[in-house]
């Protein structure tokens, strides 16, 4: 049974279901009955979309979900695992690169294990841990690991989206995001994202591993069309409404629910290696044997466990999935500072650096009422405020000057951001 028609999602019924003996059941308990219904039954206009289409989101579906044999160990592994061996492979030949541009020795791999994915300095060193980074590794190994992983992503996302080029990096998302908005905003526009504020089972960079991972497997009409594939998903929601939500392809195809919660959305998964779910795939990627030397996805890995003990020890997930309802205080502004600018304090910022520091928290804010922003609107530059009269830019400069803030930050030059474009997307300026 392909992709379309399998019985992996759930109708969610008014009134509620009752099984064969009249009792009420929960819509845990219907998932596990013949209640079950098919993708296409919830997201009909998928029978009209186009054989490439069509063609595409089956192989998409069947490299996430399926298992092989592996011809040397003659054991079963996940069939996207060959795609993760390929973007391995250019991890470690942009290491190569890095280093003679820089006139470095390539080190061994497993020297560099420790070091993707951590910053250039020791301020979160726990009692009895050493310092990875001294003045040795800093020159020697830093140059070879800032923004590895995410520069090889963006390459393979470059390399086969014809239709945006000239591609930019991802948006950083600064907190949760309405599933229409999401739909319009991000996939239709064709833009990948880091998203900080989800849990470390779900990981921050997941589903750009699943679609470029599988992009790297498919054949090659298939990758031609993928970011046709990839904007019209967004096209694609659901007829009915599940929990006060509506769903759509992309949850069906890359975003399910894990197996072992099966309550938070529509697409369900009953296996725990279908990794259409990312809290299914998340944790394999980081599994304690793939972080060891010999395995094929060494550094890969060990990034990945890399940024969820970061994100940990900083509270970067309070941090852009929390923004503060009311002006932050002084102790706030530092926090934030350290956050977006490396660990270093408030007071050491240029003017520059506090005009960016003051951006990225309008830009999670409605300065007007206080409100919590959408966090991909970010702030509108086009139109008129609404009920103004004035520009929005006006509007949020007349806050800035009011607003109650540190005398660093009031002095700050305030400067309006770019005009949103799909090439230049609004998110907050963070410093990786």
């Amino acid at each position: 049974m392909g992709f379309f028609d399998e019985l992996l999602a759930v109708e969610e019924t008014d009134p509620p279901s009752r099984g064969p003996d009249g009792e009420l059941l929960t819509r845990r308990a219907a998932k596990d009955t013949e209640l079950r219904t098919s993708v296409e039954d919830r997201i009909p206009s998928l029978k009209t979309a186009p054989a490439y289409f069509r063609d595409f989101v089956e192989a998409l579906s069947e490299l996430l979900s399926s298992a092989t044999v592996d011809s040397a160990t003659g054991t079963n592994q996940p069939t996207i695992l060959g795609g993760l061996k390929l973007i391995e492979r250019r991890i470690v030949a942009k290491v190569a690169v890095r280093a003679r541009e820089n006139s470095l020795q390539m080190p061994a791999v497993e020297d560099l294990k420790d070091f993707v994915g951590r910053r250039h300095q020791d301020e979160f060193v726990l009692p009895g841990e050493s310092k990875l980074w001294t003045s040795w590794t800093r020159k020697n190994y830093g140059p070879l690991v800032l923004h590895l992983v995410s520069d090889v992503l963006t390459d393979i996302e470059k390399e086969f989206d014809i239709l945006l080029p000239e591609r930019n990096r991802a948006v950083t998302l600064s907190g949760l995001v309405d599933n229409a908005d999401f739909r319009q905003k991000m996939i239709k526009k064709g833009l990948t994202w880091k998203d900080p504020g989800v849990s470390s089972d779900h990981g921050e960079f997941t589903h750009r591993i699943q679609w470029c991972a599988a992009l790297l497997l498919m054949e090659r009409a298939q990758q031609g069309v993928a970011w046709r594939v990839f904007r019209e998903i967004g096209s694609y929601a659901d007829s009915s409404v599940y929990n006060g939500s509506t769903f759509g392809l992309w949850d069906a195809i890359v975003d399910r629910c894990p197996v072992d919660n099966r309550d938070i959305g529509p697409y369900i998964t009953v296996d725990e290696g279908d990794y259409r779910a990312p809290e299914n795939f998340h944790p394999y990627l980081r599994l304690a044997h793939h972080a060891e030397a010999g395995s094929p996805i060494l550094l890969l890995a060990s990034f990945l466990q890399a940024r969820v003990e970061a994100r940990g020890r900083r509270g970067m997930s309070r941090h852009f999935s929390s923004s503060p309802n009311t002006i932050p205080t002084d102790d706030q502004w530092k926090s934030w500072s350290k956050t977006l600018f490396n660990g270093r304090a408030l007071v050491s910022l240029t003017e520059t650096e506090l005009a960016t520091l003051a951006r990225a928290w309008f830009r999670l804010v409605d300065v007007r009422n206080n409100r919590r922003r959408n966090p991909i609107m970010m702030i509108d530059a086009l139109g008129d405020a609404p009920g103004t009269g004035r520009n929005n830019i006006d509007v949020l400069e007349n806050a800035y000057t009011a607003l109650r803030v540190p005398n660093q930050l009031r002095a700050a030059v305030w400067r309006p951001p770019l005009v949103p474009t799909r090439s230049a997307p609004l998110a907050p300026v963070t410093k990786k």
